[in-house]
């Protein structure tokens, strides 16, 4: 045999071959006439192949991935076998790498053997350790009234990132105050031990209810209206100054001067919403006269004094039962007279755009004048003397007396 590097024994036929490199071998072979032959024969030295692996991330969270390289000797002669214990491969085949997740929390061994032909066996086990994801809780869906706000409150874990920012007071705590003012769905990342987990919490936005006080409204002095309130479910007006009722939809409100009430209006939902009504009170006119006198002679002058209130504009109706108007218009005063004798009223109505008063009615006595005659007229003599004649009365008084 040669060369007979490695070789034990270099003419036997059967010599062990232990080179450190892969080498050519030829023997030559004789028989017994002296006749000769060569044939040869390779050795190929195998590198034993190793089993080192490396693992891209060895703590992660369930559910997350990890990268799984070969780092070890390779050789195509070897047979590589994995075991991921349990893991879902995401990809990857032979010696990889490989994309491995686990659903579930825990410490696990990823192994891998490498045998090649009758070479020793290489072995190496790592381990990942899975941390469970946290137990995300945005808390229960909630409505709030368009206007109003809520606290929100995640729990599960040690750092809380909320989305969208839309109305929040804060998008890096665990219990933002959040305004929205349409619903909206918010999203919170939990954080803990590195992994995250995320839950939703729905904020529903409730409109406010149609409050309405009804129309602004004017009444007397001393008269009353109802108010009519719509749009909700409970109905509270404030002030209650002068109302029947201060907890209902439609109390009778009775002022003595111009408010302005405000109802606040709730529905179903405890949403609430406010809407003001005004009632004018106006002055009530009042139509009271004095009459002096209140006895008089026929065609003699009457005088009649307004003595009552009303504001500028009203109008004033007046009627003298017939008496002749000397003098006078709207509130007066007026000078008047009757022509004949009787019992007479005079009757006064006051009333504004908005008001009117009661009608005051006074009597007046009218004396009929006597119907009364001195007599014809006469001649006498100077120093001479007549009889006069007076008729048409009881009484009589002659002026002059001369």
């Amino acid at each position: 045999w040669t060369p007979a590097y490695g070789l034990n024994s270099t003419t036997i036929a059967d010599p062990t071959a232990s080179p450190t490199y892969s080498i050519t071998y030829t023997v030559t072979i004789a028989d017994s006439l002296g006749c000769n032959a060569k044939r040869n024969i390779r050795v190929n030295v195998l590198s034993s192949p190793t089993s080192n692996f490396n693992i891209s991330n060895p703590a992660i969270c369930a559910g997350s991935n990890t990268i799984i390289t070969y780092s070890g000797i390779f050789s195509p002669y070897a047979n590589y076998n994995w075991d991921f214990d349990g893991a879902t491969i995401i990809s990857g085949y032979g010696i990889g790498p490989y994309i491995l997740s686990w659903p579930d929390s825990g410490v696990y061994d990823i192994t891998l053997i490498v045998n090649q032909l009758n070479c020793d066996t290489s072995t190496t086990i790592r381990q990942v350790t899975v941390n469970p994801k946290p137990d995300a809780n945005a808390g229960s869906d909630i409505a709030v009234c368009l206007g109003n706000s809520t606290t929100l409150s995640a729990t599960g874990g040690s750092a809380y990132y909320w989305s969208p920012s839309n109305g929040l007071s804060a998008t890096n705590i665990y219990n933002p105050v959040a305004s929205p003012i349409l619903t909206t769905i918010y999203t919170v990342t939990v954080v803990d031990n590195r992994c995250t987990n995320k839950d939703n919490v729905t904020v529903t936005v409730v409109p406010l209810p149609g409050a309405y006080a009804g129309n602004d409204t004017a009444i007397c002095f001393g008269q009353s209206t109802q108010l009519s309130a719509t749009g909700g479910s409970t109905y509270i007006w404030t002030p209650a100054t002068w109302l029947s009722s201060a907890v209902i939809s439609n109390p009778v409100a009775s002022p003595v001067s111009t408010i302005t009430y405000t109802v606040t209006i709730s529905d179903t939902n405890a949403c609430y919403a406010t809407d003001n009504v005004i009632v004018q009170v106006n002055t009530t006119p009042t139509s009271f006269f004095n009459i002096n006198p209140s006895s008089v002679c026929s065609g003699n002058n009457v005088n009649i004094n307004y003595s009552g209130s009303a504001p500028f504009g009203s109008t004033y109706t007046w009627d003298f039962d017939g008496g002749n108007i000397v003098s006078g218009s709207g509130a007066g005063p007026y000078v008047i007279n009757f022509p004949t004798g009787g019992a007479y009223t005079i009757s006064l109505f006051v009333n504004t755009a908005t008001c009117s008063s009661d009608t005051t009615i006074m009597p007046i006595t009218v004396t009929q004048t006597p119907n009364t005659f001195a007599g014809n007229d006469i001649q006498i003599c100077l120093g001479g003397n007549t009889s006069l004649l007076a008729t048409g009365g009881s009484s009589f008084s002659w002026s002059p007396t001369t």
